[in-house]
């Protein structure tokens, strides 16, 4: 009867409503995006210019951002940071007049490890669906 096609109908929305929370609760981008490019994190860190005090590599780092689903990575700003990152990656004149040429160790990061973080994002996407997959099989639709 129309009555129990409503009712299953309604249970199956029901359901699905459960499973979009779930996913939501599972897939959380930012972690997913902070494990996958990792890998940007070390290499910066390993590029960055060792000066005396050693606080550009230490502030190099995941940067929050509140407002957007993205993660950011670089010299972190404020007390003991990488406030002068700037001039390193692309160089300055000193107040002696001399050039300082840059050295461009945040791009040179972004064009060696792009592919292997779209790589690892592939994984990570993956091994989150087939964990969802595993619990969506639960669901009895």
């Amino acid at each position: 009867s129309s009555m129990s096609v409503d009712l299953g109908v309604r249970r199956i929305i029901k359901k699905k409503r459960d499973l979009m929370k779930y996913l939501d609760k599972s897939i959380q981008a930012k972690t997913l995006l902070r494990r996958a490019s990792k890998v940007a994190v070390t290499t910066m860190k390993a590029k960055a210019p060792v000066g005396e005090t050693g606080n550009l590599e230490r502030s190099i780092k995941f940067i929050p951002s509140r407002k957007r689903k993205s993660v950011m990575i670089g010299p972190s700003y404020g007390k003991g940071g990488g406030n002068h990152a700037n001039l390193i990656e692309f160089g300055f004149v000193h107040p002696s007049g001399k050039r300082v040429e840059g050295q461009p160790f945040v791009l040179e990061t972004y064009d060696e490890t792009k592919g292997q973080i779209l790589a690892n994002l592939r994984t990570e996407i993956k091994k989150e669906f087939d964990k969802a997959g595993k619990s969506i099989r639960g669901f009895d639709i």
